[in-house]
């Protein structure tokens, strides 16, 4: 059965949908409690700012609640959340400016240093937080989430040889900001 689906929104597109092949496989409440906290993470570290990060999952995951007929029908809605989180986060950063963000960054840093128990936790973070954030999002996703590259190029919509190319130029990028060997096997299979 085709239905005529619109989002509502002032300038959004509609489309039409396959009910029977498109539905999501489970509710967006089983999505949300199962995946909110993970890609969370995953943002504070991609975007530098535990903050941001939460505030990146809460706007992605409001975007995907109103469009879930069509991303719960994806094959990896996460990597969908993730990718939304991560371009609005992005933008908001572009539109402020540097000063503002850095006080803001530094403030925030100063906080999460002073709760950071592991001063290994503290290196890493401020390791990540001088990657570029194309470099940034595949560390997090394929080490720190241990997602496969596959759902790691899916998320990012990229090939796996970019993801693999940019996984390799980041952490030589790491290996020289920390001074240690990383063993990229630390993530797991590929």
């Amino acid at each position: 059965m085709i239905t005529f689906v619109s989002t509502g929104e002032a300038g959004s597109s509609s489309w039409l949908v396959d009910d029977a092949s498109d539905a999501p496989t489970h509710s967006f409440d089983t999505f949300y409690n199962h995946h909110r906290n993970e890609i969370g993470s995953a943002l504070s570290f991609a975007l530098g700012s535990q903050t941001l990060g939460q505030e990146a999952v809460d706007e992605a995951m409001v975007k995907a609640y109103k469009r879930w007929h069509e991303v719960g029908a994806y094959e990896n809605p996460a990597g969908w959340v993730y990718r939304a989180g991560l371009r609005w986060g992005l933008s908001w950063i572009r539109s402020r400016k540097r000063r503002q963000l850095r006080e803001e960054l530094v403030a925030t840093t100063e906080l999460e240093e002073e709760q950071t128990p592991s001063r290994v936790f503290v290196d890493l973070t401020e390791a990540l937080a001088q990657l570029s954030p194309d470099h940034r999002s595949v560390v997090v996703l394929r080490y720190l989430s241990e997602w496969s590259v596959k759902e790691t190029a899916d998320a990012l919509d990229l090939a796996e040889g970019t993801v693999k190319s940019r996984l390799a130029r980041a952490l030589n990028e790491l290996r020289g900001i920390l001074n240690v060997e990383i063993n990229p096997e630390i993530g797991g299979d590929a």
